[in-house]
């Protein structure tokens, strides 16, 4: 269902990222600068993802949160389209060699949950082009490892038992100089099952991190056959720039919204759904503009064959007696 191979000439994934095999994808103004365009497949996931990268770090920042939460990679979505692990680390390479702030560093660490993790990452990195010279694979925590101009903590999930904040707390306090980028992280209530003090800390360490990019579809399961339908995405391309709902529209993706913070569960589900609704009744509306206009022209049609049938018949006798004379 979800394909994507390793191009050798750009180190780029293609991986459809919608159900759809084309799809207009016109450019919206928003608040936004430049006019934003929803990622249609992982190249652009990743080019609009390094270009937000780019961003916040000329603005100074150097704690960074990126969310790319594509089918696959979306733990939401792992019963239709379930968890592609090879997806993750293939995408990941490709924004380190993209963005200008990895891709120029001299040390990149990409930065693994368990040595078991790093080593299945260099296997599978392995079926492709050589890592580049600057780039090295690492655990979230080694006291041995302090290098690293650019480090990217991949995927860290907080679990009930599982000290993982503990860790990259560690991590930021030896090397705290570095930039430091959470790919894909879920510290979520649900999943970690924190009690009110952890919650609270857990806030306050993420408030150290910006939110370069965000990129996540929006889906509607459909009963009973349990069938996801796409209905729009929830987008930030950089740290300065609103969040921005979009309702898919006729295969077409509308601004429904636009939200200085995040936005909730509720709020992203309401705005998608009147962003439909607005633009159904807005097409209903140009369409039923266009038939009155074509009923006009076909009044106007009617009137001139009438007229040029009543002149006809009106005439008529004068032009038979006009035709004795000839």
């Amino acid at each position: 269902m979800n394909t994507f191979t390793f191009c050798k000439s750009t180190p780029i994934l293609t991986h459809r990222l919608r159900s759809y095999a084309t799809c207009k994808r016109p450019r919206y103004r928003c608040t936004a600068t430049p006019p934003v365009t929803v990622p249609a497949n992982i190249n652009e996931v990743v080019q609009t993802c390094a270009s937000g990268l780019d961003r916040a770090s000329a603005a100074g920042y150097k704690r960074m949160r990126v969310r790319a939460l594509v089918p696959g990679l979306n733990p939401g979505l792992e019963n239709n389209f379930p968890y592609n692990e090879k997806l993750l680390l293939m995408l990941v390479l490709s924004l380190a060699r993209t963005a200008s702030l990895t891709s120029k560093a001299e040390r990149v660490n990409l930065r693994f949950k368990s040595a078991g993790t790093a080593a299945s990452a260099l296997k599978t990195y392995g079926e492709g082009e050589p890592l580049p010279a600057n780039i090295h694979l690492a655990v979230y925590d080694d006291p041995n490892d302090t290098e690293g101009d650019v480090n990217i903590i991949i995927n860290p999930v907080a679990a009930r038992g599982n000290p993982v904040l503990a860790e990259i707390e560690r991590a930021l306090g030896r090397a705290p100089e570095a930039t430091w980028i959470l790919f894909n992280p879920d510290f979520s209530a649900d999943r970690s099952a924190l009690g009110m003090r952890d919650q609270t800390k857990r806030d306050e360490f993420l408030k150290q991190f910006v939110d370069a990019f965000f990129f996540r579809n929006l889906f509607e399961i459909s009963r009973p056959k349990l069938i996801p339908i796409e209905k729009g995405a929830l987008l930030r391309t950089a740290h300065d720039n609103p969040w921005i709902v979009f309702s898919l529209v006729n295969g077409e993706f509308v601004v429904a919204g636009e939200f200085e913070n995040e936005p909730t569960p509720i709020q992203i589900s309401n705005t998608a759904e009147k962003g439909i609704e607005k633009n159904l009744v807005a097409k209903k509306a140009v369409s039923a503009e266009v038939n009155y206009s074509d009923y006009l022209l076909v009044v106007m049609f009617c009137g001139i064959v009438f007229s040029g049938l009543y002149w006809a018949l009106n005439e008529m006798p004068s032009l038979i007696s006009l035709g004795q004379y000839f």
